[in-house]
């Protein structure tokens, strides 16, 4: 009965969207409790009762059912975005130079992650319309983490003042990789320079390090797309942790890279990674224990 009665429905609102269905069925569960309260009568009391329970269980079935279509042509949509974007994007061409990435990775307690990156590029496509940032969890994290992340992009203007956020394209590659495609306002000419803020909640992203005290590694490997010239990269650790440090990628001493371990203005420790010039396809960073 239930079927046939969601198939009936569903068939006569098929032209509609979801917020017509739920004035549909708020209009027959009305005409239905009227009804009841004319008569009188137990029977049609029950009658009616059955009705409102049969329409909230089909509305909220229908609903469902809309909410995941529009979901499926949204990542259908998402993933035709990406694929023309990267096809645009071509990894071998330089895309942009960043004469200055400054990185902060605040690490909690319980493994989640806040991020904040400033970055100060040059652009070397005419015009740049979008960039394309990843970033590494590390592990294999649950869906439940993957969908709580939060990536704001942003212009900040010579006075210092931050502009609106821009449109950004995620999506979770089959390696655990989080891919960001953060489209531009508008389009820039080439060779002109950008300050770019990034700021990033990950939850979770350091659970193996900080409950599991698994090694952990944070720094850059880079594409042809992108030169860095100078980068600062600090893991800000929770009050009285300790970690082992190494470097990836490189021997210390030496003139380019270095790390150095410190507190911040808080009392919090902290691990810098200082990098020049960093080299295309080569890990660059250090590596992270804690004790």
């Amino acid at each position: 009965m239930l079927r046939s009665f969601v198939t009936w429905l569903d068939d006569y609102l098929a032209g509609e969207d979801s917020s017509a269905v739920v004035k549909s069925v708020i209009g027959l569960m009305s005409f239905a409790v009227l009804l009841g309260v004319i008569l009188g009568n137990i029977a049609v009391k029950l009658g009616a009762l059955i009705a409102i329970i049969l329409m909230l269980l089909s509305t909220m079935l229908i609903l469902i059912r809309d909410r995941r279509t529009l979901k499926r042509e949204a990542n259908s949509h998402r993933e035709l975005l990406t694929r023309y974007c990267n096809i645009l994007y071509d990894e071998n061409q330089p895309v942009a130079l960043v004469k200055d990435w400054s990185q902060v990775v605040t690490i909690e307690k319980n493994g989640d992650v806040n991020e904040l990156l400033i970055i100060r590029a040059v652009a070397l496509r005419d015009p740049l319309y979008f960039l394309r940032l990843r970033a590494d969890p590390k592990w294999d994290q649950p869906e439940a983490y993957r969908q709580r992340v939060r990536v704001n992009f942003r212009s900040v203007h010579i006075a210092g003042d931050r502009g609106p956020s821009w449109q950004v394209t995620p999506r979770w590659l089959p390696d655990g990789r989080l891919e960001m495609l953060a489209h531009l306002h508008s389009p820039i000419p080439k060779g002109t320079e950008i300050l770019i803020e990034v700021d990033r909640e990950w939850p979770g992203k350091c659970i193996p390090l900080m409950k599991s005290y698994v090694p952990d590694s944070f720094g850059f490997i880079l594409s042809g797309a992108l030169h860095i010239e100078h980068a600062r990269y600090t893991v800000v650790l929770p009050k009285a942790t300790t970690v082992y440090s190494e470097p990836i990628g490189f021997q210390q001493p030496n003139p380019n890279f270095s790390i150095k371990n410190g507190n911040n203005q808080d009392g919090r420790p902290e691990v810098t990674l200082t990098a020049n010039n960093i080299p295309v396809d080569t890990w660059i960073g250090m590596r992270l224990q804690r004790k």
